[in-house]
């Protein structure tokens, strides 16, 4: 039995994005004091839940449809939610924490997931309204 599996570069890209995106919810999103005290995104009180939720979602979205116009847009709302979610965050970190690797890793996987969607669904666009001379 052959098992033969081949994904585009854009497919890639974004499971890269996902993969990302999931594993950063992982890693220390907040460190309090001079890095003794680090809290990972799955911790109570953060949101690394729904980003993990967003990044299994995105993946699985790749994995099942290929890259298909639904795939870009399920890209971009899952970038922008994770890319939403990263600020929220943001807004309730106190003067002594210091930002983390894992929500800066996170802010990185969402740019992808959502320049990698509003790229597909523009190429998308651009093809189906390009006026032939």
């Amino acid at each position: 039995m052959k098992f033969d599996v081949r994904f585009t570069r854009s497919e890639k890209l974004g499971m890269t994005g996902a993969m990302t995106v999931v594993l950063s919810a992982f890693l220390p999103w907040i460190t309090l004091g001079l890095g003794r005290v680090s809290v990972s995104g799955l911790a109570v009180g953060y949101p690394g839940q729904v980003t993990l939720a967003l990044g299994l979602i995105a993946f699985a979205g790749i994995a099942r449809w290929g890259w298909r116009i639904k795939t870009r847009a399920l890209l971009a709302a899952v970038g922008l939610t994770t890319v939403a979610v990263v600020w929220f965050t943001l807004a309730y970190v106190t003067g002594r924490a210091n930002l983390g690797l894992g929500l800066v890793t996170t802010t990185m996987g969402a740019t992808i997931l959502l320049a990698n969607g509003v790229y597909g669904l523009a190429g998308d666009y651009v093809g189906r309204h390009r006026v032939t001379a």
